[in-house]
């Protein structure tokens, strides 16, 4: 009989002994909608920092986009650690932080960049310019958003049983 703490093996001969992608699915499912409201906070906040600091001329859409990235990174690194995943393997806290600032420095380095390209190349005045800013910002942290929850959910935040290569 195969356990909960130990990986499935692969071959032929056990494909019928693994769970379905649905029932991995639905297992997930509860972890799905704290990685959607966590996302959605976070996504609110740095939407809301954008759209102050760009339309108000304070920075360009590239900084602007960096700097409310950075503003929603922080409580999306507490939900995600102490709500999403709070089972994750704590013995290795500092390979967490890293690997999700990482992670979290390539996402805002795509995202800024991407925001600013878009808005350079927008048609109009500043308060047009300002849409395509928000619309870009938004879609780009979209488009992210099932590349980060794989990260974190294969690599970052383990649980204590669960191998690298073990996961949804």
């Amino acid at each position: 009989m195969i356990s909960e703490t130990e990986p499935i093996p692969d071959g032929p001969e056990v494909a019928s002994k693994r769970p379905s992608v649905g029932a991995r699915l639905k297992d997930h499912t509860p972890r799905l909608f704290r990685y959607a409201a966590t996302s959605g906070i976070s996504l609110a906040i740095s939407e809301i920092c954008l759209l102050a600091l760009y339309s108000s001329g304070t920075f360009g859409a590239t900084t602007s986009a960096l700097i409310a990235t950075l503003a929603g990174t922080i409580p999306s690194y507490l939900l995600s650690r102490y709500w999403i995943w709070s089972e994750a393997n704590r013995k290795r806290v500092g390979r967490q932080v890293v690997l999700y600032w990482a992670t979290s420095l390539a996402s805002m380095l795509i995202t800024s960049e991407g925001t600013g390209l878009i808005t350079h190349a927008a048609p109009g005045d500043h308060g047009e310019r300002t849409v395509f800013a928000g619309g870009g910002f938004l879609a780009m942290n979209v488009i992210l958003w099932v590349t980060k929850y794989l990260v974190y959910q294969k690599i970052i935040f383990r649980p204590h049983h669960q191998p690298v290569t073990e996961g949804l």
